[in-house]
């Protein structure tokens, strides 16, 4: 057992290594270092605008209809409101 955390250890150190000088040598160089930068911020770009059309489709699917799995929910919607409204 020993070795196999020995060995997992080293693999990490050396994979983080390689990560490191990979970085160093794409980053070393002012264009390079702007093609990556558009690229972060498209990806962000992208990354954003899915989680947002996600958030929206998840909230209208859930208005809609309740899913019987949220046993919270189905627990506050049997208990039924917490003041009573009173109409005239």
């Amino acid at each position: 057992m020993r070795k196999r955390k020995q060995k997992a250890l080293i693999s990490g150190i050396t994979l983080s290594t390689v990560g490191v000088g990979i970085t160093s040598y794409i980053l070393s160089d002012a264009a390079k270092r702007r093609k990556v930068k558009g690229l972060v911020r498209s990806a962000k770009v992208k990354l954003s605008s899915l989680s947002k059309k996600q958030q929206v489709n998840a909230s209208l699917n859930k208005g809609a209809h309740s899913d019987p799995t949220y046993v919270s929910e189905s627990n506050m919607i049997s208990e039924g409101p917490m003041y009573q409204d009173q109409h005239r």
